[in-house]
């Protein structure tokens, strides 16, 4: 099933709409890489473009932060987002391994939640 909105993502078959959602890419090179004694740099690479989605949700009751932070942390799992190299709709394996959120409101909508944030690391 496809995302109803590029600025969606979904864990596993369930689908959130993101505060704000930045993804960037990484690249990692080899203890052996490095500018040689001529200048020139010469870099071997284990692999490239790792991708790294910072994801902010807006507010939410302690029960939906709690789902969605239960089904992220600690482990590997599936997202998808838009892909913003390939312009097109990826999935791929992830872990978290820091999330958080803020208490709004303990006794307004049966608690509610600000900031939650969590970073979704390609595997």
């Amino acid at each position: 099933m496809a995302l109803t909105s590029k600025g969606c993502f979904k864990v596993g078959n369930t689908e959130y709409k993101p505060k704000s959602l930045k993804i960037t890419y990484d690249s990692l090179a080899t203890s052996n890489s490095g500018r040689a004694d001529d200048g020139t740099m010469k870099i071997t690479w284990v692999r490239k473009n790792i991708r790294k989605v910072e994801i902010e949700m807006p507010p939410m009751t302690i029960s939906a932060a709690s789902a969605l932070l239960s089904s992220v942390s600690g482990q590997i799992y599936n997202i998808t987002i838009h892909d913003l190299r390939t312009n097109a709709e990826a999935t791929f394996q992830v872990y978290t391994s820091n999330s958080q959120g803020d208490c709004y409101s303990g006794v307004l909508h049966n608690g509610l939640y600000q900031g939650v944030q969590f970073s979704a690391i390609e595997v």
